[in-house]
């Protein structure tokens, strides 16, 4: 099965935070977010999934059926990446 689909997804991440360390002519960066930061981020993919599972259903109700299964599909992915929601 793997090697029918492959996804390729990516994001930008806001409110991230950066500690650097500089030694030797060398830089290191750590980027991290906050954990006060980290349910918001999982509040606005809720509403993402939200938007796009509204999406399928108005693509059912237009009988846009290739539409719907596609939107159904995302929406179904994105609920696996919360993690109240994961399995």
């Amino acid at each position: 099965m793997q090697d029918i689909l492959k996804t390729f997804s990516s994001t930008t991440l806001k409110n991230v935070q950066a500690i650097r360390n500089s030694s030797g002519g060398s830089v290191e960066v750590f980027l991290y977010i906050p954990k006060s930061e980290v349910q918001e981020i999982f509040n606005e993919r809720k509403k993402l999934i939200e938007n796009i599972y509204g999406n399928a259903l108005d693509f059912e109700k237009d009988q846009n059926f290739a539409g719907a299964l596609k939107s159904y599909y995302f929406a179904l992915l994105l609920i696996h990446s919360i993690p109240e929601h994961s399995f």
